[in-house]
């Protein structure tokens, strides 16, 4: 529990809607105690940062160097000749309430749309096997209910494989390697988590070809667009994950883990 706190608390500090927050909160405390002209900065700055993040272009920039680095897949993209036997899906989460929330609340929205999408791409490939792979921290894994929502939406049991123990991106490279070996194979997850899973893998010697879905950033990317000039919730959930993905990438190069 401790080490799941940690990591919350780490997560947070990549988050700017929590130095958002944070700032503002500390604004006011400084303005009741008298302390006019930090006070003036912490609320400046912290205006300042929702001003940049909740509202475009600035957020669709980063969104798009990330979410569109890799195309959708399509099953041109396999090399002539090549046979793909797996297809792996990485988790996103999992949320179990039952008997409250249907299997489809459960999975976070990030973990059901990866399902469908690798379901959608082993019946486009025949004979290939479709892999699950996530601990998380619930009672049961990531994984198994990712295979339960398979098999609702009609996936074979039988063309379904589960791998329970990896908590984190880095590890499914580890703990999948018995598995696939150099063999090539799809990787399906969010498009903005890509960029890094596929910096993991390649570096792990994989062969992975890239298979994105759930973007952020949908619709054709422009820079200017014609959106309504207000804030929105959306770009500040947007741009905490995307710089949880940025801290993500650099703390793996620094292991040299990418």
């Amino acid at each position: 529990m401790s080490g799941q706190l940690f990591k919350s608390f780490a997560i947070a500090l990549t988050s700017p809607t929590a130095w958002i927050g944070l700032l503002l909160i500390a604004g006011l405390i400084l303005i009741w105690t008298k302390k006019q002209k930090l006070a003036k900065w912490c609320i400046t700055l912290g205006v300042s940062l929702f001003i940049l993040f909740a509202f475009d272009p600035f957020t669709e920039v980063l969104l798009n160097s990330f979410e569109n680095k890799y195309p959708a897949f399509v099953t041109k993209v396999i090399p002539p000749g090549t046979k793909i036997k797996y297809v792996v899906v990485l988790a996103g989460g999992y949320v179990p309430n039952s008997p409250h929330h249907p299997l489809t609340t459960e999975l976070t929205r990030y973990t059901l749309g990866r399902v469908v999408e690798g379901i959608k791409i082993q019946n486009e490939i025949p004979e290939s096997f479709i892999v699950f792979t996530g601990k998380g921290w619930a009672e049961r894994s990531e994984a198994s209910a990712m295979k339960d929502m398979a098999i609702k939406l009609g996936a074979k049991p039988d063309r379904i494989i589960i791998e329970e123990e990896s908590s984190n991106t880095f590890e499914h490279t580890i703990n999948l390697k018995t598995l696939i070996k150099d063999q090539p194979f799809i990787l399906v997850t969010s498009a903005i988590h890509m960029p890094r899973s596929m910096g993991l893998f390649l570096k792990a010697g994989y062969r992975p070809i890239p298979a994105p879905t759930s973007h952020l950033l949908t619709g054709e990317y422009e820079i200017l667009n014609m959106k309504v000039p207000f804030a929105s919730g959306d770009n500040l959930q947007a741009i905490d994950l995307w710089f949880n993905e940025f801290a993500a990438i650099c703390v793996a190069k620094i292991r040299g883990r990418i």
